[in-house]
Order: structure tokens, then sequence, then C-alpha cells
């Protein structure tokens, strides 16, 4: 590490020092900091981080992908001498300080985010979650149009790609815990295989664990909510565990439901937005549409002050959350409808561009 350019010896007195980690990643040993004190003080510059939902509305109609990986990810950051010697760190051997940007630092992603989108910026169908660049065209014209351009960017930037982690030219990426393909995108295989494969909860933590990955496939589930509420009931505080009827049927329900979950369609923003909902006794749910196709599902569950409200109130209730919970595809719109099984073809217009509606 120290002849790669990563670290170097520190022999003078500092004012911080972490100490170190040693994490294990398959054949290969990664040395990491741990700086709980240091981060409690550090400035961060909150930029926003990007999530899958945030890079699916620019794809629309996108039927050829490439995912570059860059290597080494933060490591290639170089750190101003100040910012050096705050991330010194205790070794077996003596103290060392990083000259590039560590693990651990908590501006550290926010930090690489905003590199990365500076970067691509002005590269129509190339963004990037932290180190993963999807890049994704119409067709393989406009594709190999978009994949030079992010090369000579990056060769510019002086990014390193991990060759062995670059997929080019496909018709279905791995990205971010998803699948990305040329017909809509679905979830990461490893996940619903871990969801299948676990075994029924011994106790409520092993229930907060089932539900927590189930969770992470919540936009493909329909009325998940309704669903898992046997299972969320062993949760309370005042409820012991006991494994009945009503749970194992829960729990073999959802695990079907991941194991069949449906390719969800890519938002595209010029075509008209429906969102429909519901809500039962134990939660809400909705799904938002665009010419019949479903862009994802949402729910909730209800608090116990809100299972006493009339369902008139509830479809209100729904309607509010569904607006909410999408509000990042449909605030943009003039006008968008909301339909509800008690409240047939209710309209709702945004008064301003740069805000969603309240409903009353």
């Amino acid at each position: 590490m120290e002849e790669n350019g990563y670290i170097t010896k520190v022999e003078e007195p500092t004012e911080w020092v972490s100490s170190m980690v040693v994490a294990l990643r398959k054949d290969k040993v990664r040395i990491c900091i741990d700086p709980k004190d240091l981060n409690e003080v550090i400035q961060r510059e909150n930029y926003p981080l990007k999530t899958i939902e945030d890079v699916i509305p620019l794809i629309p109609d996108a039927k050829v992908f490439s995912v570059l990986d860059a290597k080494s990810g933060f490591l290639q950051i170089k750190l101003e001498e100040p910012s050096s010697y705050l991330t010194t760190f205790n070794t077996p051997i003596g103290r060392y300080r990083w000259l590039r940007l560590p693990f651990g630092i908590k501006s550290a992603p926010e930090i690489y985010q905003r590199i990365m989108d500076q970067m691509l910026e002005g590269i129509i169908g190339a963004t990037a979650i932290i180190d993963d660049i999807l890049i994704a065209g119409r067709n393989m014209e406009e594709h190999d149009k978009i994949l030079k351009q992010v090369v000579e960017r990056a060769t510019k930037h002086n990014l390193r790609l991990n060759f062995d982690k670059c997929f080019v030219r496909k018709a279905k990426v791995a990205y971010m815990g998803h699948v990305i393909t040329d017909k809509g995108l679905l979830p990461d295989p490893a996940k619903i295989q871990a969801v299948v494969e676990m075994p029924a909860p011994q106790n409520k933590e092993g229930v907060r664990r089932f539900l927590g990955l189930v969770q992470y496939l919540s936009k493909f589930i329909p009325n998940l909510s309704q669903v898992d509420a046997p299972l969320r009931t062993l949760l309370k505080s005042d409820v012991l565990f006991i494994w009945e009827y009503e749970q194992e049927k829960s729990f073999h329900e959802l695990k079907r439901l991941c194991s069949t979950t449906p390719v969800l369609a890519f938002f595209d923003v010029k075509k008209p937005v429906e969102i429909e909902c519901d809500a039962s006794q134990e939660g809400l749910g909705a799904v938002l549409m665009q010419e019949g196709r479903v862009i994802a599902y949402a729910s909730r569950s209800l608090s116990e002050s809100e299972k006493r409200y009339a369902q008139i109130e509830k479809e209100m209730l729904s309607i509010v959350f569904s607006t909410k919970k999408f509000h990042f595809l449909v605030f943009i719109r003039i006008d968008f409808k909301v339909a509800s099984s008690e409240i047939r073809n209710f309209h709702i217009m945004t008064i301003q561009f740069n805000s969603i509606c309240e409903c009353d």
C-alpha cells in the first residue's frame, strides 16, 4: 500500500488517530480504519446519493446496456495534506496516514458521487451510483456513441476501470441489486434465492431479518402490508413470539410472491401516469402504472389509531400515501390520475411544478 501511494508513515504527533480494521474479502485482505470519533466532527457535503429509482426514469426506451466498474473506488481520490493527517491510524508497526480517500469516512460516498456526477455531466444516457457507471442506449449505435464519450471522459479524469467487472453491449445487466433488461426491471436473483431458502424464524429477531429482506423487494410485491401483517404483529413489544398457522401462511405466501415477481416497466416521463390505491384493515397499497404496465408497487401498514379510521378516511389516506410515495416520478407532471376503490376517478391537479399536492 505504501508502494502504491495509498498510505505513508507518520512519525510526528497528530491531533487525530484511528484504529485499524482488517476486512477479509475472499482471498483479499483489506486495510480500513474505524474513524468513529473523527466522523462525529467531520463536515459533510450532504451531496445527494442516487438510488435505482433515480436512474430508471432516465432510460425509458433503452435496449442496450453496459456497466463499467471503477477500480479501487475511493482510493482513486487524492487527499490534501491537512485532510490526510486527519486519517492517521495505528498499526502494529507504527502509525500511517492515508494519501487517498479511505473507507469509513462518513463523507466519502458523497464526495465520490459528486466527482462521478461532474465527470459524466452532459452525457445523456450515462449515470453513476457511486463507482458503478450505467450506460443505456435505444439501439447499438446510440449505445456505442455514449460508451465512447464515457471512456474518453474517464480517460481525461484518470479514472481506472476494473476490466473483469465491466459488462458491455448486453440486453440485460446486473446493477445495484437489480437486473435491468430491455423489457424492464427485475430483482436480483440472488436476493430472491436468499428469501426462498430462508428458514422459518425462531424468534422476533428472525422475523425482523426476514421482513427486512422482503422489504428490499417491496416494489415488486403487490399488497405487501396486508400479506405480512401476521408477521409484523409478532414484532410488537406486548406480543409473545408464538408461531401459528397465520404466521406460517404469511411466511410461505411472501416466499411465493418474491419468487414470482413481475417485470416492472421503465417509467417514461412523456406517457400518462395512473396510480391505483386501496386500503384494508391492516394497511395501504398502491400501484403506479403507465399504459397498463406496472412501474412499481408500494404499501405500508396502518398505525393503531389509523386502523380506527372510517373506510372513506383510509381511502383518502391511501391517496395521500401513494402520491407522496411516488412523488419523485409524478411531481413534475401537470396532472395525473389517482383511482381508489371507494373514490372513483379522483383527479389531482398539482399547484406547483416543484412540490407534490396535499389531499385534505
